[in-house]
């Protein structure tokens, strides 16, 4: 199971976004890349030499990573930040 290590601040550069660096204790899998795209959006190139994913949650939160990595990034919306990290870390380490 993927657990959640931490979650760093990233210099704000949207304006109206909170931006997160989101690590976890294991390298991202295909499966566990699917698990954070429920019920969202996902946009996913295998074929790049470091496959990128991006993942849209409507009101929630943008993901973006690349599949063999620990880190990704999340930014939330200002308005539902609480509410879509609480969501966030529910996925991530969701039994």
């Amino acid at each position: 199971m993927t657990r959640l290590v931490a979650m760093h601040d990233v210099e704000d550069c949207f304006g109206d976004a909170f931006v997160k660096d989101v690590e976890v204790d294991e390298p991202i899998d295909e499966a566990f890349m699917h698990r954070l795209a429920r019920e969202a959006r996902l946009e996913y190139h295998p074929e790049f030499p470091r496959p990128y994913f991006r993942i849209r949650k409507r009101d929630a939160y943008i993901l973006q990573g690349v599949v063999g990595n620990r880190t990704f990034r999340a930014v939330f919306s200002r308005e539902h930040t609480q509410r879509a990290q609480t969501a966030l870390h529910q996925v991530v380490e969701e039994r």
